[in-house]
């Protein structure tokens, strides 16, 4: 039985899982280190992870005025329009 937690224990610290990092995989997160995010979210170019969409109104405004508005880019995924403040 102690072998086999041992090797249990062995595993698990050697391989790691970023499924136990609540930093990582979220919106606006940086992507697990196999360029992926948690359900629901995509890997941006960037590093950052994003909401998936399939058109504007899966974009949910994030009342922040100064980035812009949220639209579904290219990719399906959500992004801002850039800062309207000037």
């Amino acid at each position: 039985m102690g072998k086999r937690l041992a090797f249990v224990f062995l595993i698990f610290s050697v391989f790691g899982c970023d499924v136990f990092r609540y930093d990582l995989g979220g919106e606006g997160q940086m992507c697990f280190d196999n360029h992926t995010c948690r359900p629901g979210f995509a890997c941006g170019d960037d590093g950052i992870c994003y909401r998936k969409c399939n058109g504007n109104s899966d974009c949910a405004q994030d009342g922040l005025y100064c980035n812009g508005e949220e639209y579904c880019d290219e990719r399906g995924l959500c992004a801002h329009q850039g800062n309207p403040c000037g």
